[in-house]
């Protein structure tokens, strides 16, 4: 039986008004703001679960006043913020706009490399070298360069640059992450533009500072933390953020401190950049995580996640303030998404009725070489795996 998973749990479309909440009376009326949220390993049941902990300007705003698209599908069997960025802004499958997974086994260096890797460009402040060139079909923000004359600003920003690379397209003005090594705002040389006010900010170095003071621990009381329901044994946490950074910022953007460094960069791009300032709608995109793995993104994360998604709440409430202030929400059109489907390593007991063990991908594919060896003689029939992918010689 072929099964596929619903790779947008929830989508909101919205075109807020400052009084009425309401879309504009003018058909031919253009939002002067197009923002697309894009909420990385959502859960729908959590906006349910975690309602009364919620603020009235943040999910309850768009969830009481948008239109709510809940079964919104496409055949993906592996779902990730990659390949369903990609086919949301696109509008079509994989096997159209060639993005089957956030990496992919690569035959010339014979590893798994990111599926937006471009030797060919080199990156501003990072190491990495990425493009959008491997996307093999026109998104929403190529479309809109076309139909503007190239008068349209299209950004895309996010933590890990799959998503806003692939969700920007070949035409993005910019597409804008986080640095792993160096928690830097980076981009690539595919994009002709680089923002010097984004310079200073890096230059500045006070992200650094900030996240070698900070720790994450409950925010609000702890009756505000909801029980769920593969939660096992309550376990309060408190995490230095300096010890999740000393080998990086990888860990750090797990956390909703990253979310809220997102959310404010977003807001200073508005300003800088002028968006929603002409008759020429813009697009901003942003990718936010929802999906917490410094405990294993279990049972024991429970109260790591409620808090992310309080935190989120209060940042989502900002910049929709925000926007309102400087464009006017009834000058916006809003639209909210997940991109991929979060996975719970629920803790399992061996001796209960239907437990089967872990499936190792590595072993596997020893043992296949083993068996093709077997069968056609000594060679490196298996080059490469991942979690869902064998790739053979």
């Amino acid at each position: 039986m072929k099964s596929f998973s619903h790779i947008f749990p929830v989508l909101l479309m919205l075109s807020l008004s400052s009084q009425a909440f309401s879309a504009p009376k003018d058909s031919k009326q253009l939002p002067r703001l197009v923002l697309g949220i894009h909420l990385d390993q959502l859960q729908e049941e959590y906006l349910q679960w975690f309602m009364d902990g919620f603020g009235e300007e943040g999910f309850k705003l768009l969830l009481k006043q948008g239109k709510v698209y809940d079964n919104c599908n496409y055949e993906l069997s592996q779902p990730d913020a990659a390949n369903t960025s990609a086919s949301l802004l696109s509008g079509c499958p994989p096997m159209y706009h060639g993005i089957i997974a956030g990496e992919w086994f690569n035959r010339e260096f014979e590893r798994l490399l990111s599926c937006v890797y471009d030797k060919n460009y080199l990156g501003n402040y990072t190491t990495s070298t990425f493009s959008p060139l491997n996307l093999r079909s026109s998104t929403v923000g190529d479309e809109l360069k076309k139909a503007s004359n190239g008068r349209s600003k299209v950004f895309s920003l996010g933590l890990e640059p799959e998503a806003p690379i692939l969700a920007g397209g070949r035409s993005a003005d910019a597409a804008i992450w986080m640095d792993d090594q160096s928690g830097n705002w980076c981009s690539s040389t595919y994009y002709n533009y680089m923002p010097v006010w984004l310079q200073q900010v890096n230059d500045y170095g006070l992200f650094e500072a900030k996240a070698a003071e900070s720790s994450w621990k409950p925010k609000f009381p702890l009756s505000r933390y909801v029980y769920m329901p593969h939660q096992k044994n309550p376990n309060f946490f408190n995490y230095a953020l300096s010890v999740i950074d000393k080998a990086g910022y990888e860990d750090f953007k797990q956390t909703p401190m990253a979310n809220t460094e997102l959310n404010q960069l977003a807001i200073e791009l508005i300003d800088r950049e002028k968006l929603g300032q002409d008759e020429y709608p813009d697009l901003l995109m942003l990718h936010f995580n929802t999906g917490s793995q410094l405990s294993g993104n279990d049972s024991r994360a429970a109260f790591e996640m409620q808090d992310l998604y309080f935190r989120l709440d209060e940042d989502l409430a900002w910049l929709l303030k925000e926007i309102d202030r400087r464009i006017g929400l009834d000058n916006s059109l809003i639209y909210l998404c997940g991109s991929g489907t979060e996975k719970i390593d629920i803790e399992a007991d061996e001796k209960a009725p239907g437990f089967y063990g872990n499936f190792y991908p590595e072993r596997s594919a020893a043992l296949l070489n083993l068996y093709l060896t077997a069968i056609y003689g000594s060679e490196r029939w298996v080059q490469g795996c991942s979690e869902t992918e064998i790739y053979l010689n």
